[in-house]
Formats: C-alpha cells, sequence, structure tokens
C-alpha cells in the first residue's frame, strides 16, 4: 500500500477517535453536558419520592390532598437536606417542592415542583412535573 495513502487512512481514524473522546468529555462536563445534569437532577428527585408517597397515603386514607407537610405526616423541610437539595416541602393541594442547592452544576439553585392530580375513580395520584432548571438538565419524568 502506498506511504501516502497509509497516512491519509490513519489520520482520519485519529481525527474520528478524537471527535468521539471529545464528544463524551463534553457530555459529562460540569455545566455543559446533559448527562452530567440530568443525573444530578435525578439525584435531586429521589429526596421526593417520601414526599410523594407521604402525599399518595394521605389521599388513600382522607380521599384529599393535603395541605401542608404536617397534615400529611412528613417531616418538616430541614431535615431533608442533601448535597443537591436543600430542602423538600409539601405544600398547599400536596404540591411537593424539591429546593435545589447551588452547587457547580446549577450555579442559581433552582426548584423542581411535582404537582399531584388525584384520580378519584381509581383512588389514585398522578404527578406533573416542573422546573426552573433547563430542559435538557431535567429527568426524563419532567420532560414529558
Amino acid at each position: 500500500m502506498p506511504r501516502l495513502r497509509v497516512v491519509r487512512a490513519s489520520g482520519v481514524a485519529n481525527l474520528l477517535s478524537y471527535s468521539a473522546m471529545i464528544a463524551l468529555v463534553w457530555m459529562v462536563m460540569p455545566g455543559q453536558g446533559g448527562i452530567a445534569l440530568g443525573m444530578r437532577a435525578n439525584e435531586a428527585m429521589l429526596f421526593g419520592n417520601e414526599a410523594q408517597i407521604a402525599v399518595e397515603d394521605f389521599y388513600r386514607s382522607k380521599g384529599r390532598l393535603p395541605q401542608s407537610g404536617d397534615e400529611a405526616g412528613y417531616p418538616s423541610a430541614a431535615a431533608r437536606e442533601g448535597k443537591r437539595v436543600s430542602a423538600v416541602e409539601i405544600r398547599e393541594n400536596g404540591v411537593v417542592v424539591l429546593t435545589l442547592g447551588i452547587d457547580d452544576f446549577w450555579l442559581e439553585g433552582g426548584e423542581i415542583r411535582l404537582t399531584p392530580a388525584a384520580d378519584a375513580d381509581k383512588r389514585t395520584v398522578n404527578w406533573k412535573c416542573s422546573s426552573t432548571l433547563p430542559r435538557r438538565s431535567l429527568p426524563a419524568a419532567c420532560r414529558r
């Protein structure tokens, strides 16, 4: 095989492999890639699961949505702090609000709001998610 052809082929192969590596690094860099932001938001959503369960249990037993965390039997917001979440609250009509801590991924902080929609016939609760975070950083459940 001619030397020039080998040099060109290895140059193209190097270019493709370096491009793939750059793309992967970009996706996980803080503040840049969607994967890293999505992972952080998913981690924050885990804190909301317990509050959602408290709202659902209250609804099943009382037939209405709670007006506060105390009414739902959910401890105060300060007891639910974590590295990514500074507070978890159950507010009026069972709305669960996750207040995000400020870190290198969302410097401005933010909120994830989980709004319950009660289905009286089935005695179940469906959840709608909204947030102040960029759409690309939201968990899949919040992008629907």
